[in-house]
């Protein structure tokens, strides 16, 4: 039985270890480098906090170390909120405020952008972490351990009409029952190849990232420049 997201992607590490998982424009990543990888992640987290089932925020662009670090901070045991980088620094403030996480992690694309919306959240760098951090088996275990389906994997704000953002938190049941209905249905497995469209803050991703690693499958984050653009008819 599935209980955590992370079990996607351990079961498809240990059966296709040297199989693509992510690819963009720049870079590419397979099972076994994007499991180490999250757990690096996951160990840094753990090792500067002791808490867990807190949000910590992941400001994304279309590429494949948001979805690294996505999988880094469920390894911490707390929940991922992907926030787009090209949003207004006014408007991430007020998400900022209403969140209060425990950290930021920067990845190469968005180095910089934290200090400028809330230098006083602690931050992650994402290369520093990579090149550095060992990984800590025995607290990554511990955390999981304590961990139940019914605890938060990520959570996604709303566009707020009324000019507050809301935010919207997803368990790790809610992901699992989703994706265990869609690769059943349509009988995905290793051979597909996903092709991402949505923004990773747009919470209809989760379909093809937890397809894909559900399955051994690949997933490509399609650059913008891909996208088909139609005029007015």
């Amino acid at each position: 039985m599935t209980i955590n997201i992370l079990d996607y992607l351990e079961r498809s590490a240990l059966k296709f270890p040297q199989k693509l998982a992510f690819v963009d424009l720049k870079n590419k990543i397979n099972y076994a480098d994007l499991q180490s990888f999250a757990q690096k992640i996951g160990s840094r987290i753990a090792e500067n906090t002791t808490k867990t089932r807190e949000p910590v925020v992941v400001f994304v662009d279309r590429n494949i170390e948001c979805l690294v670090a996505f999988l880094g901070v469920a390894y911490s045991g707390n929940f991922y909120v992907p926030i787009d980088i090209q949003m207004p620094p006014a408007r991430v403030k007020l998400i900022l405020e209403t969140l209060k996480p425990i950290g930021i992690i920067n990845t190469p694309d968005s180095k910089g952008f934290a200090q400028k919306v809330a230098p006083e959240i602690p931050e992650y760098d994402y290369q520093e972490i990579l090149a550095n951090q060992v990984i800590k088996h025995n607290i990554l275990n511990a955390i999981r351990r304590e961990t139940i389906d019914l605890d938060p994997v990520y959570a996604t704000f709303t566009s707020g009409s009324t000019g507050i953002p809301k935010g919207v938190i997803t368990c790790h049941r809610s992901v699992v029952d989703m994706t265990d209905n869609l690769t059943e249905t349509f009988n995905f497995d290793e051979h597909h190849v996903f092709g991402n469209q949505n923004p990773f803050y747009f919470d209809a991703s989760i379909k093809d990232i937890y397809s894909s690693l559900s399955c051994g499958a690949t997933m490509h984050v399609l650059p913008k420049s891909h996208f088909l653009m139609l005029g007015s008819l």
